[in-house]
Parts: C-alpha cells; structure tokens; sequence
C-alpha cells in the first residue's frame, strides 16, 4: 500500500490557494468537496509553511491505495455505499447499497447469489415488501479490533459506543485480515486508540474476493473508491 496526503478546507479555497495546490501537483478529490489530493505521502514543505503562515484553516487526512504489487483479492476497504431510495430505481442487475443504517446492507437478488457463491458465510433475507431484493444478515466481528493511531477526534457517544474519526489511517491486524480474506464481509465493531479499545460505529469491512468481484464488476452503488486498510506493521 501507498499513502496519499489530503488537505480538506471547510469551504472552497480561494484563488490564490488553488493556484499553490495545481502548482504543487494536486487533484481535486473524487469524493469530498473542498478536498485536493497530493501525490505523495506528505505535503510538500513550501505548500506546509504557506499554509502555516497565511493562517489558511484546513484539515490533513490520508488514504491508502493498492500499489502493482497487492493483490486485488487480498485489500481491505470500507464502502461508503449509496443509499438504496437512490439507487433503487434504476432497476440494476448488480446493485449494493444501504439503507439509513451504515451496516443494513441492500443488494440485488443476483449480486446477493453472486457473492455467497464466493463466500458462504454471507447470508440474506428477504427485503420487506420490496421484491428483487435482499437485506444481508449480520455478519461476524472481527477478532481483533482496527487500531486507530492518529485520531482527530474522540467522543462517548450513547450506550457506549463511541464517535471516532481517524485521518483516514486505520489498521487490521494480520489475525482480523485473514479472518476477513475467508468470510468476505465482517463487522469491525471495536477500534484501540491511544491504547484503548473503543465500541464505535463503523460500516462494514469488505475483503477478498468479495472486494474483488465488487471492484471489478459494474455495481450500481459502489463509491468511486473504497476507503482502503492497511495490515498492522505496515508504514503509514
């Protein structure tokens, strides 16, 4: 894997901002609004410094991306998927989506048969009233929770479950990723920051050949990226 740097601004920059970030090789975000992607693993310092001293407000975020040498049916993601009211209607042959809850996931009949024949730990159930369409059963937790090294916030929420937002660095450990390379989908329920370990609400994790036929097929629903994970040990 390889890390991108992100600088995400709470509204658009001005013009002369915009010219530092083509200058320096950024892109705008497939995503996020505001939001302009670098090259490397981190800012270049001349674009750091001026940022720093004109007082520009803006947030650093990272991504991981598959590099030649990772395996498409070995990589790791949350899908932030589209909401099913807003998919639905297009009537697609493969369709992956979600309803108001981040882990009640929606999918076409045939993609539903499509990825149990690649992993037979993935079940559904009938979507009420709404034929053609299956709601995924809930699926396993990993074993081991997501380490979060670098949190940019941290907050108890109700019933114990905690709001934690990384800066898009996140980490599986190598027990909890071949768990996920087998099942296909899991649920990662706890996450350690600053060495403890946290109930929090997250989406589904996505692995494997599950992943991998998702990637690679034309899935109504599917974000422009996934959200990738890296292995524990790995640099970041």
């Amino acid at each position: 894997m390889r890390t991108q740097v992100i600088l995400q601004f709470p509204k658009p920059p001005q013009r002369e901002t915009l010219l530092d970030l083509a200058r320096h090789g950024a892109k705008a975000h497939k995503v996020y609004v505001n939001t302009w992607v670098f090259p490397g693993s981190s800012l270049p310092q001349e674009l750091e410094a001026d940022i720093n001293s004109r007082q520009i407000n803006c947030t650093t975020f990272y991504e991981f991306k598959p590099t030649p040498q990772d395996s498409s049916n070995e990589l790791a993601a949350y899908l932030w998927l589209g909401r099913f009211e807003a998919v639905r209607e297009q009537e697609p042959d493969l369709m992956l989506a979600r309803s108001t809850d981040l882990r009640e996931i929606i999918a076409s009949a045939h993609l539903a048969r499509e990825l149990s024949s690649i992993s037979p730990e993935i079940t559904w159930r009938d979507l009420r009233d709404q034929e053609g369409f299956m709601v995924l059963n809930q699926v396993a937790e990993l074993p081991d929770p997501i380490s979060v090294p670098h949190p940019v916030s941290v907050s108890e929420g109700e019933d114990e479950i905690w709001a934690v937002q990384s800066d898009g660095r996140e980490f599986i450990t190598q027990k909890s990723f071949v768990f996920l390379m087998a099942a296909g989908i899991a649920n990662p329920a706890r996450c350690v920051v600053n060495e403890r370990v946290l109930h929090w609400r997250r989406g589904l994790v996505f692995g494997g050949n599950v992943l991998k036929f998702l990637m690679e097929n034309e899935v109504v629903g599917m974000p422009p990226e996934p959200s990738f994970l890296t292995r524990a040990g790995s640099p970041g």
